[in-house]
């Protein structure tokens, strides 16, 4: 961040500055597709919405979220002026992946309170939890684009780093949130094909580079 409160892209000469996006952005996307998940998975009925399971699935990708978002300020070079940088969207893959990121918490909570606290179970219901997953993906493709636009850095600089990016999500967000489904007798086949994603990964790095 510049001294006005602009928003910059990290460094392409150095890997610090990156390498703390890199560690806070891998926080936020194990929540985000946990989130995502969540609401997928329970609108193709392979989850049902069993309160106890929400409580502790929401409350497990929330934490996350909201440290990955705080622990992203620690490589502005004035974290106290994070929120000026929101401002940058026009321009800053940086600033659009915060904004998604914040705007992914109104339908998500909504979604959280309605799975753990009451009924409601109507087609809104599921329509909310799809449009928290819809901004969920959004933010992770935002953050695969921060590599992806550093021209200077060729490995990151391609096509396949945001399939990537979405392929590792899946993969490792589901590995928790299968955790917690078996912990509660929830297992189903559906996992595997997240699981996949990893090998998905390795044949698109292999393809890029």
């Amino acid at each position: 961040m510049t001294q006005d409160g602009r928003m910059t892209e990290p460094d392409n000469n150095t890997e610090g500055s990156a390498g703390v996006l890199g560690r806070s952005a891998d926080v936020r996307h194990v929540s985000l597709v946990i989130l995502t998940l969540l609401a997928v998975l329970q609108a193709a009925g392979v989850l049902p919405a069993d309160p106890a399971l929400g409580l502790i699935g929401f409350v497990i990708a929330f934490a996350l979220i909201t440290a990955g978002l705080l622990a992203s300020t620690f490589h502005l070079g004035h974290p106290e002026r994070a929120w000026r940088a929101l401002s940058q969207w026009r321009s800053s893959w940086l600033s659009r992946e915060g904004l998604f990121a914040i705007a992914t918490y109104a339908p998500a909570g909504l979604y959280a309170f309605g799975w753990i606290f009451t009924g409601w179970r109507d087609a809104l219901f599921t329509l909310t939890g799809l449009a928290a997953a819809v901004l969920a993906m959004q933010t992770v493709y935002c953050t695969a684009m921060i590599y992806a636009s550093l021209k200077t850095i060729r490995a990151w600089s391609n096509g396949g780093v945001p399939a990537a990016y979405f392929s590792l999500s899946i993969m490792t967000g589901a590995l928790l949130l299968n955790a917690l489904a078996t912990a509660f007798g929830y297992f189903h086949p559906a996992f595997f094909f997240c699981f996949s994603c990893k090998w998905h990964s390795n044949f698109i790095h292999q393809f890029f580079n």
